[in-house]
């Protein structure tokens, strides 16, 4: 059984990190290579406690971006497997390298030389003063009606700021998956950008949160491409 963490592309890699178990090792065939481990059961760790699994998961994790920090200084990439992906033996691998050969190029090829990014947001109101309860009749429904339109002001500006904010991020990426948690108050989102696309987009983040204070933005590192490996 060979477990197969990413797909790179040629020429194989210097380093050969530390696997889930063991030192991985590269399985090339034409112009690619797959980083593999083998004599890993999946069932095993699945059954072994759920310590021994995370441990597992982390490892898993830890390969790929060993492995893509490298490339990425080479303005290369990789296509980051998910944990658990194995294939039955050598030859099976081997044949899905093949016959997947241009599927596989054509994507490493669009994600060369990027990175994911994800970008946290979340809009905090301004605190609006509500009705004091000494208020009686005509000055009372007058404070809840200003209160009322003074809400809908506050939505109405967070959606428009929310909107520019989308249309900055499609407009400075190469790809913008958007992430679960996305509405006008919480925004979570991957996307996909080159060293230089991420320096103008930090700066444009850095300058759009100046007039927007009520927004709190956090772009991450480069990170694998996780979210666009199978696009």
């Amino acid at each position: 059984m060979i477990y197969a963490f990413a797909i790179l592309p040629a020429p194989m890699p210097s380093i050969e990190p530390q696997g889930i178990q063991d030192r991985i090792h590269y399985l090339q065939v034409d112009d690619l290579i797959a980083a593999v481990e083998t004599e890993i059961n999946v069932q095993v760790l699945e059954q072994a406690g759920e310590e021994q699994l995370l441990q597992a998961v982390l490892g898993h994790d830890r390969v790929i971006g060993e492995l893509f920090s490298a490339l990425f200084e080479q303005s290369s990439s990789l296509l980051p497997l998910r944990f658990g992906t194995v294939f039955l033996s050598q030859s099976a691998l081997e044949e899905y390298l093949r016959s997947n050969h241009t599927s596989l190029v054509d994507r490493l090829q669009q994600l060369s030389g990027c990175a994911e990014y994800v970008l946290k947001g979340k809009f905090t109101p301004p605190k609006i003063s509500q009705p004091t309860e000494d208020l009686k009749g005509k000055d009372y429904l007058v404070a809840k009606r200003t209160l009322y339109l003074q809400q809908q002001e506050v939505r109405s500006k967070q959606q428009q700021e929310y909107n520019d904010l989308s249309t900055l991020l499609n407009a400075s990426s190469q790809k913008l998956q958007t992430g679960v948690a996305q509405t006008s108050e919480d925004i979570k989102a991957f996307i996909l950008l080159n060293p230089t696309q991420a320096q103008s987009i930090r700066e444009s983040l850095i300058q759009w949160q100046s007039h927007h204070p009520a927004w709190q933005l956090d772009l991450s590192e480069a990170l694998p491409p996780y979210h666009f490996a199978d696009r």
